[in-house]
This record gives structure tokens, C-alpha cells and sequence, in this order.
């Protein structure tokens, strides 16, 4: 991943109210809670990717995670890693990490 140092992880709530069973959304006011922390510690520590699963499917980024990341990527700029597991049958396989590309069109694996 090219010098991105993994040294926490954050639970958040899923703002998504329709398909919220098959899609998430981090809730804003998360996002926001932990950048506010990140900066109140001044350590240099900051948010560097997202993660979550795909169960009983491949971990590869699905149309909707392009589209979420094109989404975040027009309002922060940022290209941040995208961490995806498989999950079958309720249990952890192989794990991913993609980021856009840099024309925003796609991801490119990590």
C-alpha cells in the first residue's frame, strides 16, 4: 500500500436507511468525530481508508463501492484505501485494497 500505515480502526453507524441490510454508509457526524480526535491528538495520525465486507462474494469492489468512492472523492480529493473481505458463511476470507484511479473512473488494486 505504498508507505499508508495502518494503526487503528473505527466503528461507525450505518446511515443507510433503505438497503441498509446489502449497502453502508458512515453516518457524517462519525466521519467527523474521528477527524476531530485525529486532530486533538496532533500526532500527524489521520483517516487513510475505509473498510468492509462482501458476504458470500467476491472482495472486489461492486459497482455501488466505485460509485461511493467517486462520491467522497468529489467533495474530499482525497484517494484513500478501500479494504474489502469476503465473508462465507460468516467467516473471514481473503481481504483486498483498492484505490480510484487516478482519472476517478475505477479502482486499481493496492
Amino acid at each position: 500500500m505504498n508507505g499508508v500505515s495502518i494503526v487503528c480502526a473505527a466503528a461507525t453507524r450505518n446511515s443507510e436507511t433503505h438497503r441498509g441490510e446489502d449497502r453502508f454508509s458512515i453516518h457524517p457526524l462519525d466521519f467527523l468525530a474521528i477527524e476531530r480526535e485525529l486532530d486533538a491528538a496532533k500526532d500527524g495520525t489521520r483517516i487513510v481508508g475505509f473498510f468492509h465486507s462482501h458476504p458470500d462474494s467476491a472482495a472486489r469492489p461492486s459497482s455501488i463501492d466505485v460509485e461511493m468512492a467517486q462520491g467522497l472523492f468529489d467533495v474530499t480529493q482525497a484517494y484513500y484505501v478501500y479494504a474489502i473481505t469476503r465473508v462465507d458463511a460468516g467467516r473471514p476470507g481473503e481481504t483486498t485494497y483498492w484505490r480510484l484511479a487516478r482519472d476517478g473512473s475505477k479502482f486499481v488494486e493496492c
